[in-house]
C-alpha cells in the first residue's frame, strides 16, 4: 500500500495512515489537507458562503490536471468534483427560491387578510437585533433637538436595526413554510449597560386566497 497520498502525491505522515478518500474506498489513503478539502466540497443547505468549497475544487481540478492522483483514484476524484458542482447547483437554486418566497411574503400588524382565509398557524416567531449603544455618542453633536425631537442619525440607525430583525422574522417564517405574517409589532429595550434590542413579533401563518362566489 503506497505511503504517498492518493490526491496530493504528498508523504504520508504516520497518523495519516488511517485517513481515506470519499471513506468507502479504503484502499485509497490521503493526507488531512487533502480530506479537510474533500469535506469542503459539498456544503450545506442552509450554507451561503461558497469560498471554501470553490478553493477545494480548485485543487482538486488542479491535482488531476497535474497528474498527481492515483490512476485508481481518478473517477473517484472527478465523481466527487461533480457531486461538489450540483451541490453548489442546488444550493444556488434553494437560496433563489428562499428569496422569492421572502420576497412574497404577506405581512400585516392585523389578524386577517381581506379575501384570504388561514388554513394553519404555525408558530409565534421573533427577530433580533441587538446594538450596542455607543452609536449614541456618535451622534450626539448631530442631535437637533434640545426640546426632544429626534436625531435623523439615531433614528437612520434604528430604522437600519428594525429592517434587520424584520428581515430574520421573514426568513424564520419562511423556514417554516408559511407564505404570511399577522400581528406584527415591535419592540425596543434595553439590557444591561449600554445595549438596545431591537425586536420584531408575529405569527407565521399559511394562507390562500378566497374565491370570489366564497366570499359573497
Amino acid at each position: 500500500m503506497s505511503n504517498y497520498c492518493a490526491v496530493c502525491g504528498k508523504k504520508l505522515g504516520i497518523l495519516e495512515s488511517g485517513t481515506t478518500l470519499d471513506n468507502n474506498q479504503s484502499e485509497f489513503k490521503i493526507c488531512m489537507d487533502c480530506k479537510t478539502k474533500e469535506e469542503r466540497l459539498v456544503v450545506e443547505r442552509e450554507e451561503k458562503d461558497f469560498g471554501y468549497m470553490h478553493a477545494a475544487r480548485k485543487w482538486f481540478n488542479n491535482c488531476l490536471e497535474q497528474g498527481r492522483v492515483e490512476d485508481g483514484a481518478v473517477e473517484t476524484v472527478k465523481r466527487l468534483i461533480r457531486e461538489s458542482e450540483k451541490s453548489e447547483t442546488d444550493n444556488l437554486e434553494f437560496h433563489n427560491n428562499r428569496s422569492t418566497q421572502i420576497n412574497n411574503l404577506m405581512m400585516t400588524t392585523g389578524y386577517n387578510f381581506e379575501g384570504y382565509r388561514i388554513l394553519e398557524y404555525k408558530s409565534v416567531l421573533s427577530g433580533e437585533v441587538v446594538l450596542g449603544t455607543g452609536f449614541f455618542s456618535e451622534v450626539d453633536a448631530g442631535v437637533s433637538d434640545v426640546l426632544g425631537m429626534s436625531s435623523s442619525a439615531m433614528e437612520g440607525k434604528l430604522s437600519e436595526a428594525k429592517n434587520m430583525a424584520m428581515n430574520n422574522l421573514r426568513e424564520k417564517a419562511v423556514a417554516l413554510e408559511s407564505n404570511a405574517l399577522i400581528g406584527i409589532d415591535f419592540d425596543i429595550m434595553t439590557i444591561g449597560k449600554g445595549m438596545i434590542v431591537v425586536s420584531v413579533n408575529g405569527t407565521a401563518v399559511l394562507i390562500e386566497k378566497v374565491e370570489r362566489e366564497e366570499i359573497y
